[in-house]
């Protein structure tokens, strides 16, 4: 639900009631643990045994900050046993958890299957899901329930923890600490333990949506193939005109947009030193396939290397639907894909290239796998610039400056270190990190 006009400041709408504060357009795009978390949500219960799931809080707000917020979720299971109905939220919630290290944990309100609030919680429990809540999948209880407006009587209800606004006997979290939801100031489930350097360490983590995230009444999503790999599961989906890349249930890229991906290549190409004919240039991440067609689309450049890990992926573009993009990159006699780690092929292989382009993850400082941590390492940055010929180019795709990268990349062995940035719908720009090597 959007503003309407006149009413931004005072959150009201045209008629005088109070608006839902949280909506699905408001949610930054580092936050793509809204979209999984409507996935899993529905996997985990199925339409029989959900009734209802909400999402509160600064994320839908957008207000939240990365690596801090956790994530509110309210789920209204259907007629089952709380025990199970429970099992379930509590699955779902330490999975994302895991998975997302945007969010500081996740915040779990259960309520138990059960008539919308009546007259009596109308301003407790019912001010909260008809005005704090944003409905995922399942029922939306704001329906039925009346129009809040801006009396006393919803602040009373709802001052304190909105869990206290719960039906009596609702279960909290077995996890949370006696008096405090889960999620509310710690981590929910407890966080990895921390890693050698005494900081905890970060979970796998795949790469945000470059486009808005799709409301609710948006083309639902159509599973075309999916596929278990050597790093787990990747899937393949359609929704309207775009395809969407899944990998372990959170989203990793889709073909809404792309300015990045095709300046990461146009800004290589850009830093190379004039007068170097046919220059070779090596992709790493294969994706839906935007770096490939700028490469290939440029006369400029000269051999083409491509390489990807996951076969699915390479599949899709070879005999698959993302062939209508590539199709005609693929088919380009300088171009190669190679079906191999990026990590292991820089350090086995012994050709150089006057210019790498790696886009694997979300960037130095959040990467989508531990194995690819060692990429951004002084070994693995050496290795990089190993592969390179003098003066050849090093571009690295992110979802957010790294200062410290950029540092890193100095003392590798790297010069005239910047970066260029595009900016998106929300949250801060896509970076690509630019760097020559010295000699």
């Amino acid at each position: 639900m959007r503003d309407e006009p006149g009413t931004e400041d005072r959150g009201l709408a045209a008629d005088g009631t109070i608006r839902r504060e949280g909506v699905l357009d408001r949610v930054q795009r580092q936050f793509p643990v809204v979209e999984a978390t409507r996935l899993r949500v529905a996997d985990a219960f199925g339409p029989a045994r959900l009734r209802s799931a909400h999402l509160y809080g600064s994320i839908l707000r957008g207000t939240a900050i990365p690596g801090t917020s956790d994530l509110d979720l309210l789920v209204v299971p259907g007629d089952e046993p709380a025990d199970a109905g429970r099992a379930a939220a509590e699955e779902t919630g330490a999975a994302l958890d895991a998975a997302f290290p945007v969010i500081d944990g996740v915040g779990l309100l259960l309520s138990p299957a059960r008539e919308v609030p009546g007259e009596a919680e109308r301003d407790d429990f019912g001010f909260f899901v008809a005005c704090l809540c944003t409905p995922l999948p399942g029922e939306n209880l704001a329906t039925r329930l009346p129009r809040h407006r801006l009396t006393p009587q919803p602040a009373r209800g709802t001052n304190g923890d909105p869990a206290t606004a719960l039906p009596r006997g609702a279960p909290r979290s077995p996890k949370a600490p006696p008096g405090r939801r889960a999620g509310s100031g710690s981590r929910w489930p407890p966080g990895p333990a921390p890693g050698k350097d005494g900081r905890p360490k970060r979970p796998a983590h795949r790469r945000p949506e470059n486009a808005p995230m799709p409301a609710p009444d948006a083309h639902r999503p159509v599973v075309l193939d999916r596929r278990e790999g050597p790093f787990g599961e990747v899937v393949l989906r359609e929704r309207g005109d775009d395809f969407e890349i899944i990998a372990n249930g959170c989203f990793l890229m889709d073909t809404s947009d792309g300015r990045s991906e095709r300046l990461l290549i146009d800004a290589a190409l850009a830093a190379l030193p004039a007068g170097r004919p046919d220059p070779s240039v090596l992709i790493g991440g294969l994706g839906v396939g935007f770096s490939l067609v700028r490469a290939a689309d440029e006369p400029r450049w000269g051999r083409i290397v491509v390489v990807e890990r996951e076969q699915a992926v390479v599949d899709w573009h070879l005999g698959g639907p993302l062939g209508r993009i590539s199709g005609a990159a693929l088919a380009d006699p300088r171009t190669e894909i190679l079906a191999t780690d990026l990590v292991a092929h820089l350090d086995a292989t012994t050709e150089r290239y006057d210019a790498l382009c790696l886009d694997i993850d979300n960037g130095p400082d959040w990467t989508v796998t531990e194995d690819n941590e060692s990429l951004y390492s002084p070994t693995g940055l050496g290795a990089c610039r190993a592969r390179l010929t003098p003066g050849g180019v090093l571009a690295v795709w992110s979802a957010q400056p790294s200062a410290d990268f950029g540092e890193a990349l100095r003392n590798a062995g790297f010069r005239a270190v910047r970066t260029e940035e595009v900016a998106v719908a929300r949250g801060v720009p896509d970076v690509v990190h630019l760097a020559l090597r010295s000699d």
